[in-house]
């Protein structure tokens, strides 16, 4: 679908800023409603908190004419919808009631089959993002090895690969792209750096110059992560927090968001278009989302009437999703569409 045909299909446009144009939705009318994923087709994943002190989680779908499925894993009290590939496959977390807040896994195929998962000797399973061949990665708490944290890539078969990323004492896999590249974060005493394993399982560890901290987010099908890192040097000897974009080679680019105090890249396009969101110094320290182009010119933006904006996903159109707040109302979901 191209870009006017999603404009067409997509329903309540709510506003149109500089060219952008944005939509505005609740999966359920009054809820918390959080996107979590979109595709290329426009087919949006998330979350939805109905209820008060108590309130029932619940995934949903949105199609690109507005219209929305939730559902919840049987036997659930919690459904975390996560993401989507290209074929509507969705990969999320559930929780069980009277297992407190262990998590675990599942596939929720077009169809609306679902299947669960686990790593083996999991106590607790937590889920990252799922390619379009059906593989999906994240990490793990492993009873076997003392508690270790490690990662774990779960092919379309539903045979798991897990891995370790030496010397880190843990690893948490946050992104897998279609030819079988993951990156991700791991931690030892004192820091934490990002890693990319290749798809013959190659582990390359990894720090943007001067990094105190290094934490990974996105990659995209050519291998392009980006993340933020620690960097001394802020006030009164303090830290700054900086982005940056390592490439295919391992060369790093630097970028800073203007007026931000502390910058989260959370997604990076087949473009090289980042996305993420910061806390804007300028305007009270409040949350605004960010695009950064393939030139490095950066854009920040709003929601309609936002309070805070937390732009979470974004696919290769430039399409965002995400949830912003209006002081005093439940989280609504958005879709910012870019000026073609």
């Amino acid at each position: 679908m191209t870009l006017l045909g999603l404009m067409i299909a997509l329903s309540a446009i709510a506003a149109s800023t500089m060219g952008q144009t944005y939509v505005v939705f609740d999966a359920v009318p009054g809820a918390a409603t959080t996107p979590t994923s979109i595709n290329s087709a426009g087919y949006i994943s998330g979350v939805v908190q109905i209820g008060g002190m108590t309130p029932m989680t619940r995934a949903f779908l949105r199609d690109p004419g507005g219209n929305i499925i939730l559902y919840d894993v049987p036997n659930s009290n919690r459904t975390f919808g996560g993401s989507i590939n290209a074929s509507g496959q969705i990969s999320g977390e559930f929780t069980v009631s009277g297992q407190g807040f262990q998590t675990h896994g599942f596939l929720r195929d077009p169809d609306g089959t679902i299947t669960l998962f686990d790593p083996p000797n999991s106590s607790d399973t937590f889920v990252g993002i799922l390619n379009n061949h059906g593989q999906v990665v994240g990490s793990f708490t492993d009873t076997s090895q003392g508690n270790q944290n490690r990662a774990y890539i779960r092919g379309a078969d539903g045979v798991f690969t897990v891995f370790d990323v030496p010397p880190c004492t843990s690893a948490v896999a946050a992104s897998i792209n279609d030819a079988g590249e993951v990156s991700g974060t791991c931690i030892e005493p004192g820091a934490n750096h990002g890693f990319s394993r290749d798809a013959d399982g190659n582990v390359t560890l990894f720090d943007p110059p001067a990094s105190l901290g290094t934490e990974v987010y996105g990659m995209n099908a050519s291998g392009q992560i980006v993340g933020y890192f620690f960097q001394q040097g802020g006030p009164n000897n303090t830290f700054t927090i900086r982005g940056f974009l390592r490439d295919q080679d391992g060369n790093f680019t630097i970028f800073d968001v203007p007026n931000s105090a502390v910058p989260s890249p959370r997604g990076i396009n087949n473009a090289g278009v980042v996305m993420g969101n910061f806390d804007d110094s300028s305007q009270g320290g409040r949350q605004r989302g960010f695009v950064r182009d393939s030139s490095g010119n950066i854009t920040a933006f709003d929601a309609p009437q936002a309070t805070n904006t937390n732009p979470t996903a974004m696919n290769n159109s430039g399409v965002i999703v995400g949830g912003f707040s209006i002081s005093g109302q439940a989280s609504r979901g958005f879709i910012r569409i870019p000026a073609e």
